[in-house]
């Protein structure tokens, strides 16, 4: 008995990093699912597919829309384009259009996105899906997609501080140079001519 529990101990230590990296898509999706805004959940259903992409070596470059997104993963996964191509503009009627979508879109939506992965999941080797449901790929991208986005944020926030430090000086510098002619006139002292001089004496 003791050596069967011995020898799976290296296996429990190989499972332990897919058991996480499992656990951490699921909260991911749930996070996104549950956003605070109706837009903000039927975006993270759109990112639900960029991270199935990212998993599977296929997903698109950081720049461009959603509907360049949807066009690249359309050329990589083919006999989705055409619900990918949908999800992709009713993500972005949903962002940018006006007022907010209901439950029940949010709701129909997520499950369009639930087909499309499982359409894209479908359409590749067994052994290839296996890798992507284990795969760190889409997390750590989003990792250093956030990590940027900080950086950027930082970067702005410094300019912001510099570019009112700088208005702050040209500011005082403006009120000093305004303020000398005053000093000069109320310090003036009466200059004593020859003839005052000569009038004393």
């Amino acid at each position: 008995m003791m050596i069967v529990v011995y020898s799976m101990i290296p296996v429990l230590v190989l499972m332990i990093p897919l058991l996480v990296i499992a656990l951490l898509k699921a909260r991911r999706r749930t996070r996104r699912r549950r956003a605070d805004s109706p837009a903000g959940q039927v975006s993270g259903g759109w990112s639900e597919v960029l991270s199935l992409a990212a998993d599977l070596g296929s997903e698109p470059q950081r720049t461009g829309t959603r509907r360049e997104h949807a066009a690249a993963l359309g050329a990589a996964f083919p006999t989705t384009a055409a619900g990918t191509t949908l999800l992709a503009r009713r993500a972005d009627h949903a962002v940018f259009g006006p007022g907010e979508p209901t439950e029940a879109q949010v709701a129909e939506y997520w499950e369009r996105v639930d087909e499309n992965i499982a359409g894209i999941r479908g359409s590749v080797g067994g052994w290839r899906r296996l890798r992507a449901r284990f795969s760190p790929r889409s997390l750590v991208l989003e990792a250093r997609a956030r990590r940027r986005q900080r950086h950027q944020l930082r970067s702005q926030q410094r300019l912001a501080r510099r570019a009112a430090a700088s208005g702050r000086r040209a500011e005082e510098r403006a009120a000093e140079r305004r303020s000398r002619p005053a000093r000069r006139g109320g310090g003036t002292r009466a200059v004593r001519t020859v003839d005052d001089q000569a009038s004393k004496e």
